[in-house]
This record gives C-alpha cells, structure tokens and sequence, in this order.
C-alpha cells in the first residue's frame, strides 16, 4: 500500500478548495476580492510543502495538491463567470518556474496532461489513464469507472492521484454509469440483497452541490430549516411505485441500492 508522509490538511489550502473544488456554476475564482485566499499565498504554501520548508503541521497533503490542481486546470473549460480570475492567471504565470521545479511529476500531469506520466504499477497505469479523460472534461464508462474506483480502495496509488480523480469526476458531475461504478467498486454486486415491495417512499434528491432550501410552506416527512446549509430538499412521497426495487408486474428484478437493473460484473 502507497502511504505518504503529508500529515494535512492545510486549513488555508481547504478554503481554497472550497471555492474551487465544486462544479461549472459553483465555482469561486479565487482573489476577487481581499478577504478572497490569495493564489499566490496558496502557492507559497504548496510549494513550501513540497520544498519540505513547512512544519508537518501546516503542510499541504499531497490529496489536497491533487484536488487544488485537478480542479485549477478543470476551471480553464468552466463559464467565464467561474474561470480562472486575473489575480489566478497572474500567479500561475508568476510562479510557473518555481512550480515546474519542485512539484512532483504527479502533478505536473495535472498541470499539463500532455507530460507523460508513467504508472508505478499498473493500478496507477488504470488511475492515469481515467485522469486523461477527466482532464479533458470527458465522462468514463461504468467499466473505466468502476476499474478507477477499485486501484483507488486498493490503496497502491500516489495520494495525489486519488484526490484529482475523486474531485475531477465530481466537478465533471458524473454520468448514471459513473456512479453506478462507483458504488459496484464498494459493494459487488453479487453481495446485493433483492426485495419485493409494492411502495416506496423516497426521501431527498441528487445533490448537485448547490445549497437546498425548503419553503416553510412544502409539506416535508422530516424537521428541516431554512437554511443554506441544508444539503436536501425533503418532502413526503409516499406510495410512488418501487422503482429501485422489483415489480411484480413486469417480473423485473431491480438493485435496491440504485434506481437502475442489476447489471453484470466487470468483464461480463
């Protein structure tokens, strides 16, 4: 297993990410404004990192090197309201030297996608490959997916390479088929417990990353405020029919854990 000596995360670097990390209409570019993190100060901090000149308590950990710049080089493609700002653009420029020299190879990939970058074994050769696709904006299929997810659980890849894969496909938002991989890698399928119900009462939607509100007014099966914080939008759907799980009607077995038909392993 890869384990690596960057104890993180950088607090500093989180809030960053928090502005960057999310998707094409959450964005934040960063140095808009002065309360704004600086990109030059979050660059002082990586590079400090990777030069060893930072305590071990205020380092950046190499997950949050590979999510900071998996999600840089993603924003290049977002809308021009979440692109790169001009303090960001100024920075990068101003530091490219000192970024070229001592950053890991990892993530000079992230950097430019063009730079080859070798696996160390061939779970790595799985990881890279998918990040190529990430980078580029595009989706995996469930097979690529799936393959990504599990040389991630294995734990023989470099820590920068999980954190940019893992952010990458979520600011990418992922596809039915990416999900669906995701969880197979976690739970085979072959582990999974059918039932037969006639209803199903659902509770919650997608999470798209935008904050949720309920209106004082929306009937709800659970407490909720409004708030920004909320993550879900709850509201009482009873005796809607059963998709995740069979039909008696039509004979269709459905996976309790997806609203989708079971579908085969990897290979198959």
């Amino acid at each position: 297993m890869t384990v690596e000596n960057h104890p993180g995360p950088n607090p500093e670097v989180l809030e960053a990410q928090s502005r960057v990390c999310t998707g094409p209409h959450q964005s934040r570019p960063l140095g808009l404004k002065p309360s704004d993190p600086q990109p030059g100060r979050i660059l002082d901090l990586i590079l400090g990192s990777a030069r060893g000149e930072l305590p071990e308590t205020q380092r950046v950990s190499s997950i949050q090197m590979g999510a900071f710049f998996v999600a840089m080089a993603l924003r290049r493609r977002f809308p021009p309201e979440t692109r790169w700002s001009c303090a960001e653009t100024e920075a990068f420029t101003g530091y490219r030297s000192a970024l070229r020299q001592n950053l890991p190879p990892e993530i000079l990939f992230l950097l430019d996608p063009s730079r080859k970058l070798e696996g160390r074994n061939g779970e790595e050769a799985v990881l890279i490959s998918a990040l190529g696709k990430i980078l580029a904006g595009d989706h995996l299929s469930y097979r690529e997916t799936r393959r990504m997810c599990e040389a991630i659980l294995n734990g023989h890849v470099r820590d920068a390479l999980k954190g940019a894969a893992l952010i990458g496909q979520r600011m990418n938002r992922e596809t039915y088929d990416e999900a669906r991989g995701y969880l197979d890698a976690a739970f085979d399928p072959s582990d999974v417990v059918e039932l037969g119900v006639d209803s199903l009462t659902h509770f919650g939607e997608p999470y798209d990353g935008s904050p949720k509100w309920v209106s004082e007014s929306t009937p709800s099966s659970t407490t909720s405020t409004r708030s920004p914080t909320s993550v879900n939008r709850t509201t009482d759907r009873t005796n809607i029919p059963a998709r995740p799980f069979s039909s008696r009607r039509s004979g269709q077995r459905w996976d309790a854990r997806l609203s989708s038909p079971r579908h085969p392993p990897i290979g198959t």
